[in-house]
């Protein structure tokens, strides 16, 4: 509870966006090895100067019942070099702890669970969502060193550009650009669609050895 007070407290009086300039919605499908564990939704709206992002996770089969559902949240600025710049985000991931970043100028708040800390922060600012979304607000292939915060840790990552693919999708076969970010914690790969204006239609996640892939099956603009 104490969270989503003070996340929506903040949000009310910082974060009220502007019209929409660029909106969508992604379906994609989830899985795990070759089993799929969730439907997903991430819904965009991206003004002149500021965005939200909701992504929800609805679990199936087994699962529903181990896991759980997850969400997550980003908002924050629209930058012309940057694309989106993160000030608050969350993220819900079944049962465990919720996790939560706030950015105020320099300081940026984390919280895990009830477990709270203070880091001072002076570069531009990515999370999990407006890393992957970020070539969409730009228009443009989005590459380089990014300061990358979890809710709760800050970690340094290179994306670079892997080369090109057709992937097939729930939307049929699709021209891709594939993003690469390599980390001893695994690989995390995007494939952005430059139909789509740098929608990702795949993305690739390795945890520690666990592998989860996320296909597009509609997009609403």
């Amino acid at each position: 509870m104490m969270i989503l007070f003070r996340t929506l407290l903040f949000a009310v009086a910082v974060l009220l966006p502007a019209a929409a300039e660029k909106q969508a919605v992604l379906t994609m499908e989830m899985y795990y090895g070759d089993t799929k564990i969730a439907d997903v939704r991430d819904q965009l709206q991206i003004g002149a100067d500021h965005y939200e992002i909701n992504s929800t996770a609805a679990a199936v089969g087994l699962a529903k019942i181990l896991h759980g559902d997850s969400s997550f949240f980003s908002s924050g600025e629209v930058d012309s070099t940057h694309g989106l710049l993160m000030t608050v985000y969350q993220g819900n991931r079944g049962r465990r702890d919720p996790q939560q970043a706030v950015r105020m100028g320099d300081q940026l708040q984390l919280q895990r669970g009830e477990e709270t800390r203070t880091e001072q922060l002076s570069e531009p600012l990515f999370d999990y969502l407006s890393a992957i979304y970020r070539s969409y607000a730009l228009g443009t292939v989005a590459i380089g060193k990014l300061k990358f915060t979890n809710g709760w840790r800050l970690r340094d990552y290179d994306y670079v550009i892997e080369g090109e693919e057709t992937v097939m999708t729930g939307m049929g076969e699709i021209a891709t650009v594939v993003i690469l970010r390599d980390s001893e914690r695994g690989a995390r790969r995007i494939w952005l669609a430059p139909s789509l204006d740098y929608l990702p239609v795949r993305l690739y996640v390795d945890e520690k050895g666990h592998e989860f892939t996320m296909i597009v099956q509609s997009v609403e603009k």
